[in-house]
This record gives C-alpha cells, structure tokens and sequence, in this order.
C-alpha cells in the first residue's frame, strides 16, 4: 500500500496548493472590487460636487429680466417692495394707490417699473446730449435700445444689432442694380434680415456666450427700426453722420441699460412714483433751458473762445 499512500500525500499537496492559490486569487479579485467601487464612488461624488457647482454657477449667472412679465423672481421682488411700504392716503400719495390697484388686478409689477422708468431714462438721455453733447437718433431710439439691451443682454444686443445692420447693407447695395421701388426693395431686405436673425438665434443656442433663443419678437424689430434708420441716414445726409448718430445711439442705450437694470433705481419709481413725476418734469425744465456750450464741444471751440479773449 506504500503507493496508494504516495498518491494521497501528492493529491492532498497539490488540494492544499491549490486551495492557497484560490484563496490567493480571491484576495487579489476582493481587492480589485473595492478599489473598484471605491474609484466608483469617488467619481460619483466627483461628478455630484461639479455637477453642484455648476448649478451654483449657472444659478449666479442668471440675471433678471425686467422686460419679462413671466419672471417670478422679479415679480416676487418687486411685490414685496410693495407690500413691505405703507401708504397713507391724501392726494400726494394717489398715485402709490393706483400701483397697487394696477398690480392687484393683474398688471406685472415689472411693466409697471418700466411705465415709470422709461420717462427718466429718457430724461438722462436728454442731459447726455444737452450737457454732454453724446447725440444719437432722438430720445426715442436710444431708449428703446436700452429695452433691447436689458432683454438681450448688451453683448448678445450688439451681436443682434450688427448681424441686421450687416444683412441690411448688403441687401440695399445688392438690391440696388435691381429696378425696384424703395419699399419693395426694403421688404427683400426684410426677408433676409428674419432668416439671418433665426440662423443667429440658432448659433446663440450652441455658443452659450450669449443666449438669444428665448428673446420676443419686440427686441428684433427695435434692432431692425434701428438698423433702417442707419440706412436712412446713410441715404440722406452721409456715411460719417449715419456712423456718429449709430455709435451716438448705441452709447446712450447701453448707459440706459445699465440704469434699467439697477434694483434701487426699480424700487424708487415704484414706491415714489410721484416723485418721478416731479423729477423729470423739473430736471427737463432745466435742461431745457440751458444755452451753453456741451462738454465735448469745448475741444471744438476753446481755440476760438481763447482767440476771442485775446483779442479783448
């Protein structure tokens, strides 16, 4: 039996070899799930800490939008500015009343701050020409820019500015060979302004510099009034004059943008509408009545007023 007993002695080594070397290799597998999981886990939580600050992120990216009646935060705001101010009756306070019948009955608070705003943003276009001598097309324009500007944001406004201005050149100097009349030729140019426009909103929605796919209809057409009164211009009197109104133009609405944009400036006209009534009548009293020279006309004429003094 001495062999039987060496076969065992070898069958049991080799068992007992190859127990240690599963047990091994179990180890060695355990290992590799837990470091497994344990990278698993660190990604997840990775991608659940960026994926948290880029909700921060986006959350302090967004900026209200006055111009939007559907915005709650703003409307929420606003109300609560509102709700936080008593008012007393007498005369001087009846138009304080009838904010807070307009907002009662459904009028957004936000329409109602731009209703307010509006006069005085056109009231420091007013001094920027008179006192300062920065002049554009008219008070109208600018101020209307100055919505589009707040919309669109001043960097996705300017893009949209210069993308119709650009297709409406290039359509009048296209067109012009054309015999056509002056309105159907516009209505052409017209056609390429809208599809341009809709490729630009297209773009805008993959850049993510600017975002111009949830703008209205409102802030195009104020762009394209804007662009045809360059083009006006341009016709009429000359190229350098059209430029100098349009830089004139877009200065003045991106300062009243910013203006329309400031929160203590929203509050004040729309708990003291009163007081803006009286601001802007008295201020464009004011400055309606001022004879002198503008602040950037000093440098046109301080050789003539200087020779003028010599001479005395």
């Amino acid at each position: 039996m001495p062999g039987l007993k060496v076969f065992l002695f070898i069958m049991r080594k080799i068992f007992f070899q190859i127990l240690g070397l599963f047990l091994v290799i179990s180890f060695w597998v355990g290992c590799r799930e837990v470091l497994a999981v344990e990278e698993v886990l660190e990604i997840e939580v990775s991608e659940a800490s960026l994926a948290a600050e880029v909700v921060e992120i986006e959350e302090e990216m967004v900026e209200e939008n006055i111009t939007e009646p559907g915005d709650e935060e703003v409307q929420g705001r606003l109300e609560s500015v509102l709700e936080g101010q008593e008012v007393k009756g007498g005369p001087f306070n009846s138009l304080k009343y009838l904010v807070r019948v307009g907002v009662a009955r459904g009028i957004p608070a936000s329409t109602v701050v731009l209703i307010l705003i509006v006069p005085i943003l056109a009231t420091m276009i007013a001094i920027l020409h008179y006192w300062v001598g920065v002049t554009g097309f008219g008070t109208f324009m600018p101020t209307m820019a100055a919505i589009t500007f707040v919309a669109t944001g001043i960097a996705g406004g300017l893009v949209l500015f210069s993308v119709i201005l650009l297709i409406s050149l290039v359509a009048t100097y296209g067109l012009r060979k054309v015999r056509l009349h002056y309105w159907t030729r516009r209505s052409i140019s017209l056609l390429f302004i809208s599809l341009g426009t809709f490729f630009l909103m297209i773009l805008s929605s993959f850049w993510k510099v600017f975002d111009l796919t949830k703008i209205s209809i409102f802030p195009i057409l104020i762009m394209i009034l804007l662009s045809e009164e360059f083009v006006r211009t341009q016709l009429a009197k000359s190229k350098l004059e059209a430029r100098r109104l349009t830089l004139g133009t877009l200065i003045l609405a991106i300062f009243a943008s910013l203006l329309m944009n400031w929160g203590w400036l929203q509050e004040m006209v729309l708990l003291n509408p009163e007081w803006t009534l009286f601001l802007v009548v008295g201020v464009n009293l004011l400055v309606g009545k001022y004879t002198g020279y503008r602040l950037l006309e000093h440098e046109r004429f301080g050789k003539a007023l200087r020779v003028k003094k010599k001479k005395k």
